[in-house]
């Protein structure tokens, strides 16, 4: 399973999995991060991720699906306090 700075590193480095195709919405990459948050979070975790509070989830609201899976690793992650 790749995590979110893999998927990113993956985009980053092949131009076939980090550029949207006309034909699909997203990238390869994208659309790996989508599937792992829609088959691996739970709902209350989706609720807390910010394109589910945007009305529609296929909009541009700028925040990628990388990023997304990002924000879902930071939740599931201990809290901890720096002293």
């Amino acid at each position: 399973f790749l995590d979110s700075k893999a998927i990113l590193n993956l985009a980053l480095t092949c131009k076939g999995c980090g550029i949207a195709e006309e034909t699909f919405r997203w990238s390869l990459a994208e659309e790996l991060a989508r599937r792992l948050i829609l088959e691996l979070s739970s709902e209350s975790e989706k609720k807390a991720l910010p394109r589910y509070l945007c009305p529609n989830p296929c909009c541009d609201c700028g925040e990628s699906w990388i990023g997304l899976l990002r924000e879902l690793e930071l939740l599931r992650s201990p809290l901890t306090f720096d002293q």
